[in-house]
């Protein structure tokens, strides 16, 4: 983890099952970390009473939002007890660098939607690798090792470290389609 003052990062916002938050606004700034943020209050609110039939994507739906949330209960868990200082996955803001690449994949990734975010970003952040997330069937022991090796940082991905955690204060200076952005970089 480290401190960052002023600093340049860009955010990927989009509307998804989880996130009903309105949208970051161009000129506002806003703090992070205070709250949980729209991944974490997905979990608050997702119901997971199965009624009549299985129906294939709703049932593999179940499985993954239940492994997400077994996973993000144990990440946690490591967080506060070896980690207490670093941006919480529960109430952080995820960044993206300044590398054009990055940003692009993390776009696709998420399905060629959203806005892009150019953010003046002040407080803390983790930079790791979202490698240490996959979902699976792992024992808590298991998972237990994979949340350490993410919150020591350690990076397994195609860049040094793809995902990054913060918690403080960012304002919003630009808001882009990823057009503009490719016009620009």
């Amino acid at each position: 983890m480290r401190l960052v003052e002023k600093e340049t990062f860009y955010h990927i916002t989009r509307e998804n099952r989880w996130n009903t938050n309105p949208r970051f606004e161009k000129g506002k700034t806003y703090k992070i970390g205070e709250k949980f943020n729209p991944f974490r209050q997905y979990f608050d609110n997702i119901d997971f009473q199965v009624a009549g039939e299985f129906i294939d994507h709703h049932y593999l739906r179940y499985i993954e939002d239940s492994h997400k949330m077994r996973r993000e209960l144990v990440f946690e868990e490591v967080r506060r007890e070896l980690y207490p200082d670093y941006p919480s996955r529960y109430t952080c803001l995820w960044l993206l660098p300044h590398n054009y690449e990055a940003i692009e994949d993390w776009w696709r990734m998420f399905g060629n939607k959203g806005q892009i975010l150019k953010l003046n970003v002040t407080g803390k952040i983790h930079e790791t690798s979202e490698a240490h997330l996959k979902l699976g069937y792992f024992n808590l022991k298991e998972e237990r090792e994979r949340a350490i090796k993410y919150w020591d940082g350690k990076p397994e991905g195609k860049y040094k470290y793809d995902e990054f955690l913060f918690e403080g204060s960012i304002t919003v200076e630009e808001v882009y389609t990823i057009e503009q952005l490719r016009a620009l970089l």
